[in-house]
């Protein structure tokens, strides 16, 4: 059984590298000579000497007059024998050492959370891409069926760029926290979950439209648009956690259920507060029909709405 555990870290790439030591003495540096062979450009050619302790779980440790020196985890630089137990460090230019023995307690294993197949599968570069030119088209089309404007590529242009800029922050803020508590970025799936979201609330707003003209109601249109976006931001939510973090189900659910009831709650209150603004003497009318989402901005002119409008009532 090796006697004693050296766990090398660069703390730059963070790679991890053990070397099992059974036979003392050790020397440590970037010469061929050495027990240990290190390649950090700040280690002297023999820079660390170590020898057995006269407990079994104990070193004893040495500087080799190196350049830069090794210092323990307080800062404090070693200057001669230093007496280490399992467990301890020091560091070496960019590289940390860890001293281990063989029976030393690691840490619990994390709960793994695998990441569903179908994730997998529409996370992969081609098929993520291909959702975004489905919801581009999904986006143009609605844009120029919800308009009786002149068509105008500048404003097809102009939704699709801002589509774009939505789910490319998105799925960046995402990658980065993800790099950050997994390690894993998993940028094309944090894309494509974000997309197929905006594709299906691209339909969801369309059925609201519909339900909106079947029972003349404005109210019905607005309660069936909240409701699917909040189940949409909801579900986008989990599957973005349970991609970027290790939080259990439950944790993650909640946390998804918690953001967009408040979500819910702000758009609500704001859409409130615009319908009383508006009961007023002196109506205001929108400059062309348009889609639900159209009506949060109304033109207030009326003469511009009989103008952009008239061939309806002439028809």
């Amino acid at each position: 059984m090796a006697k004693l555990i050296i766990e090398e870290c660069n703390q730059t790439s963070k790679v991890k590298v053990y070397h099992k030591i059974d036979e003392f003495p050790v020397t440590i540096g970037r010469s061929f000579n050495n027990t240990l062979i290190s390649d950090d450009p700040y280690v002297s050619e023999v820079h660390l000497h170590i020898e057995k302790g006269d407990d079994e779980e104990q070193w004893l440790i040495r500087d080799c007059e190196s350049e830069n020196g090794c210092f323990l985890p307080d800062g404090s630089q070693i200057t001669g024998e230093t007496l280490l137990s399992s467990g301890d460090s020091i560091c070496m230019g960019d590289s940390s050492f860890h001293f281990y023995t063989a029976d030393h307690p690691v840490e619990a294993p994390l709960k793994w959370h695998p990441v569903p197949l179908w994730i997998k599968k529409v996370g992969q570069p081609l098929i993520a891409w291909s959702v975004f030119l489905l919801l581009v088209v999904a986006v143009s089309a609605s844009e120029y069926f919800n308009s009786f404007e002149e068509f105008q590529m500048s404003k097809m242009a102009m939704a699709v760029i801002g589509v774009l800029f939505i789910v490319l922050l998105w799925a960046g803020i995402w990658s980065l926290v993800g790099k950050v508590v997994t390690h894993s970025p998993g940028f094309h799936r944090q894309l494509a979950i974000l997309l197929l979201a905006m594709l299906l609330s691209e339909l969801g707003t369309l059925i609201a439209t519909y339900m909106e003209f079947f029972t003349s109601s404005r109210m019905v249109g607005l309660a069936v648009t909240f409701s699917l976006s909040t189940v949409m931001l909801a579900v986008t939510l989990y599957y973005s956690l349970s991609i970027a973090t290790n939080m259990i189900k439950q944790r993650r659910a909640v946390a998804a259920a918690v953001v967009s009831t408040l979500f819910l709650i702000m758009v609500v209150a704001g859409q409130m507060a615009q319908k009383g603004a508006a009961d007023n003497a002196n109506p205001e009318f929108s400059s062309v029909i348009k889609s639900v989402s159209a009506a949060f901005l109304p033109a207030t002119d009326p003469e511009l709405f009989w103008k952009e409008n008239m061939r309806l009532v002439k028809e």
